[in-house]
């Protein structure tokens, strides 16, 4: 086992809660209308009118510029610019969330008060990251049908696997977000000199997965069956990720997609 078996079950439960918590915010922010399941604009603007296909490709396109980026800003130690495009980011993300709980103003005060300070303990960071992954997931949740998810579940199984075995970038990005406090993703403290970590692409892509599911079956099923089918992916999902972690060995680094896309694809053939 990679990590002990506290640290492991609380990671297990943390991913689980990422899930269910962000289907609730999409379940509260989706408009049932004549048309079908409708998302109103976000902070980040209007909804881009795209086919799937091209929704798929942008999604792509827009993670290799985004790693890019960021390996040449942590490559050049260029830290202000680093920490300031990473603040705006989960700002604007935890915003997005919020605003569909509280409906005021006030969810940007918050986000910027947890942005600032959810470097200082890892209760904190945990606790910011519940929001940052369901603001993210609802600027792409209407994006892609239930196939075009799978395809990019895929895909970003594929990229992990490129990212931590190969390349090994992957690894690279955690250790030095992890140096200058901005790492994304669920940390645990295990002594005080060491942690476990999970991913933020490894609780977000799951979400998105079970989301775009989710908006799929309110066609044809009340919103409360539609919550409760998506649920079987969350479980499903978490399963494969706790025998991911069971089979596992000490300090070594594992892709987490692969096991997360199939133990999502697999919740999706239940329901």
């Amino acid at each position: 086992m990679k990590h002990p078996a506290k640290t492991t079950l609380f990671l297990i439960a943390f991913f689980f809660l990422t899930q269910v918590i962000g289907l609730i915010i999409i379940a509260n922010t989706v408009q049932i209308t004549a048309e079908g399941p409708a998302y109103p604009d976000t902070i980040a603007g209007e909804r881009p009118d795209l086919e799937p296909k091209e929704s798929f490709v942008s999604i792509l396109f827009a993670i290799i510029i985004a790693t890019i980026l960021a390996l040449l800003i942590l490559h050049f130690k260029k830290l202000t610019l680093w920490k300031t495009w990473y603040l705006v980011a989960i700002i604007m993300a935890i915003t997005i969330s919020l605003e569909t709980i509280t409906q005021t103003s006030a969810a940007l005060f918050i986000a910027i008060i947890l942005g600032i300070y959810k470097a200082k303990n890892f209760i904190l960071h945990n606790l910011s990251e519940l929001l940052i992954y369901p603001g993210i997931v609802l600027l792409f949740v209407d994006a892609l049908t239930p196939i075009w998810a799978i395809y990019l579940l895929i895909a970003i199984a594929i990229y992990d696997i490129i990212a931590v075995y190969h390349s090994k970038h992957m690894i690279k990005l955690a250790k030095q977000t992890m140096k200058n406090q901005t790492f994304t993703g669920i940390i645990i403290p295990v002594t005080k000199k060491k942690v476990a970590i999970l991913g933020g692409g490894d609780i977000a892509f799951p979400m998105l997965f079970t989301a775009i599911v989710f908006t799929n079956l309110l066609l044809t099923n009340s919103p409360q069956t539609a919550f409760l089918k998506s649920l079987i992916i969350s479980v499903t999902a978490t399963i494969a990720l706790s025998i991911l972690f069971l089979i596992s060995k000490e300090d070594r680094f594992y892709p987490a997609m692969p096991a997360l896309a199939l133990g999502s694809i697999l919740g999706y053939l239940l329901i």
